[in-house]
């Protein structure tokens, strides 16, 4: 949440809580271990930031407003999206396009392993998943730069 926009209106506890929904609200989960729980749980708060980036950004484009005629509408200029459906959309496409790349990023920092625990986890050297979280940070600001800039 420190890194959401200033005016961003869904509070620590209601995240927690809709995460926590999305998780148990189907019933009993069982988890492997403490590292499964946590990326589950980690997952669940960004798909739910996602999902309230984009009801955002439907409100912020008249989402629910009557249709008006074109010609009684001054037009204006496109703002950005929401940086957490932007962020989300270009680690998809990290995903696709280097997908080694995109778990270490994952791991490392969105689930908040170091980088030795992450080496342990895939099995590769911590030399490895220093260059690998180097490329996909490099590879997601270049691709966060490519997007419109928010007002």
């Amino acid at each position: 949440m420190r890194k959401e926009r200033r005016d961003h209106t869904l509070q620590a506890t209601a995240l927690i809580n809709e995460a926590y929904l999305k998780m148990f609200g189907h019933g009993a989960v069982e988890f492997e271990d403490r590292q499964h729980f946590l990326k589950t749980a980690s997952e669940q708060m960004r798909h739910v930031l996602v999902d309230h980036a984009r009801a955002h950004r439907r409100d912020k484009r008249g989402g629910g407003q009557e249709n008006l005629n074109i010609d009684d509408v001054q037009v204006a200029a496109a703002g950005r999206v929401d940086d957490a459906l932007a962020q989300s959309e270009a680690l998809q496409e990290l995903d696709r396009i280097h997908p080694k790349e995109a778990q270490v990023f994952k791991l490392r920092f969105l689930e908040g392993y170091t980088d030795d625990e992450v080496a342990a986890k895939l099995g590769v050297s911590s030399a490895t998943v220093r260059r690998h979280g180097r490329f996909a940070r490099i590879w997601l600001m270049d691709r966060m730069k490519s997007l419109p800039k928010a007002k």
